[in-house]
Formats: structure tokens, sequence, C-alpha cells
């Protein structure tokens, strides 16, 4: 017996949370979003997809099923900040990426922090 991700169950949570289409990965902005700190957006982005790969975790075939899923919700993500702060996507994406991974500063304290992108 083996667990498998439905594909229905993906493009539905992608519909859900306003994503984009997944069927033509076609990433779109998140207005909802557009009020909240980068801070904000980003650990929104990051909870949904964390929520939803930790249920199907056991599945044989979560990494095929979610690499989609992640690079949609990646793309919206940024997406939705070049909306917030009126810039390119290529712009936010170069000013978030460090090294490898992308992710996003702040200050608490005089302490500067990051957050990355799951």
């Amino acid at each position: 017996m083996q667990l498998s991700v439905p594909w229905e169950k993906v493009f539905g949570f992608a519909a859900r949370k306003g994503y984009g289409d997944m069927a033509v990965l076609k990433a779109k902005h998140r207005t909802i979003l557009l009020s909240c700190s980068d801070v904000e957006i980003v650990l929104a982005y990051n909870a949904e997809l964390r929520g939803f790969a930790n249920y199907y975790a056991l599945a044989r075939d979560v990494k095929q099923k979610l690499n989609r899923l992640e690079f949609i919700q990646c793309w919206s993500m940024f997406k939705t900040l070049a909306s917030k702060h009126k810039s390119s996507v290529r712009a936010v994406a170069a000013r978030m990426r460090s090294g490898q991974e992308y992710s996003v500063g702040y200050v608490v304290d005089g302490q500067p922090r990051s957050v990355k992108v799951w």
C-alpha cells in the first residue's frame, strides 16, 4: 500500500490560495497580502506550503507533485512583492537572493535577522 498525492488536491490547493493557474504554470499576485510587510508575506507563503507538504510528507510522489506547486508558489510570492513595491519580479528576486536561497531581512532590537523562503 502506498500513499500518493492526487493532482486534484494540488491543483485545488493552488486555486484556493490564489497562486495562479497550475495547468500552465502561470502565477499571479495576491492583492490581499499587499498591505502586509515583506516578512509577513514570506511567512504566509512559507506556512501555507509547509502545511500542505507536511500533510503529504509520506507520499511516494511528493517531490514530483510538490515541485510544480513550489514553483508557482514562489513566483506568486515574487509577483506579490513586486506588485507591492511597484518593481519587477526580476529585481525583487535579485534583492532577495542570498547564495542559492532566497530570504528577506528585518531588524529586531538593532539585530539584523532574516526569514528564508521555504
